[in-house]
């Protein structure tokens, strides 16, 4: 991104992006799964754009910068993903509904579980073609830093989200044989809970 942002003026990105989209008693999680290039992903995310908060890297970097997704480079992850993190803990606590998207680089069985585990349903959209491995293959090296980079991170904001919320890493949550997790909000009061 070319000019300076400020973690205020990304406060300001974060209650413009949240203010109309509408909050629900069960907010879906919408997980677009096997986007291979640039194209799919603006034809996806068209259906949900005014009423999922997005959840994704290259979402908050086009909204932060203006720029094509292409454009999107290593100078820009650190701010993008704090635009997503602020956007999805916000999500959380507005119970609003989340989108994101991860290709199949990446294994979604813990993004799944995490988003239900905070009590979100889940609405997986497989983005399948006959010739994906062949569009993957016609990609220049740098879409393809791009689409594997927003995989990875995507996967890893999600992760953020639980910790940020429970205060303890999923991984962690899983392996403790925990049945039933209690959330609070920062007066102690119950605002979810999850049994497994």
């Amino acid at each position: 991104m070319t000019s300076v942002i400020t973690r205020d003026e990304v406060e300001e990105y974060s209650n413009k992006l949240l203010q109309n989209i509408p909050s629900h008693n069960k907010p879906v999680f919408v997980l677009i799964y096997g986007t291979v290039d640039v194209s799919d992903e603006q034809a996806l995310y068209a259906d949900y754009r005014d009423d999922h908060v997005p959840v994704d890297v290259l979402e908050t970097f086009k909204i932060l910068s203006g720029k094509p997704i292409v454009q999107f480079n290593e100078g820009d992850i650190k701010l993008s993903m704090y635009l997503a993190s602020m956007l999805a803990v916000k999500a959380f606590y507005n119970k609003q509904s989340i989108i994101t998207q991860i290709g199949v680089s990446e294994d979604v069985t813990d993004v799944i579980e995490i988003m239900k585990t905070l009590g979100y349903e889940v609405s997986l959209v497989v983005n399948s073609c006959d010739d994906a491995p062949e569009r993957w293959q016609a990609l220049d090296k740098t879409s393809k830093w791009v689409l594997t980079n927003r995989d990875y991170i995507n996967r890893d904001l999600i992760a953020y989200l639980f910790e940020d919320i429970t205060g303890v890493n999923y991984a962690d949550y899983k392996s403790s044989g925990a049945t039933k997790l209690v959330m609070t909000d920062n007066n102690g009061h119950v605002i979810g809970s999850s049994e497994s």
